[in-house]
């Protein structure tokens, strides 16, 4: 467990450093909704509901609200390698956004994700 946390850790910060670099290169980055969706389209009611808020709370720049909803997804479980593909893409999309005020609640909760997608 320590194992997969470190691992976890250490993906995290490079995400976070290409991020950054990227930001400071190409200014504000975007999220691509479509990109997370598009492997859900057939997914099970309450699942494709979760990454639908998800994509609706990045539209709003409410970078948490989306975190927590794709969490939500993670925690449930039976994703295909597709699907986990698109959350971390998303994730180190997000991570690359200003967060502002809630910028150790959002990168907390993407550490959960990341960790539970590594399972």
């Amino acid at each position: 467990m320590k194992k997969k946390l470190l691992i976890a850790l250490v993906v995290l910060a490079v995400v976070g450093c290409i991020a950054f670099v990227a930001f400071k290169i190409a200014g504000q980055r975007s999220v691509s909704t479509s990109l997370l969706t598009t492997p859900f389209a057939s997914a099970p009611a309450e699942v494709k509901t979760q990454v639908d808020q998800a994509a609706a709370a990045i539209k709003a720049k409410d970078y948490l609200g989306s975190v927590k909803a794709l969490k939500m997804v993670a925690d449930k479980g039976g994703l295909s390698q597709e699907q986990k593909d698109a959350i971390g893409r998303t994730l180190s999309d997000v991570s690359g956004m200003k967060l502002g005020d809630n910028a150790d609640a959002v990168t907390e909760v993407i550490l959960e994700i990341q960790t539970k997608l590594m399972e």
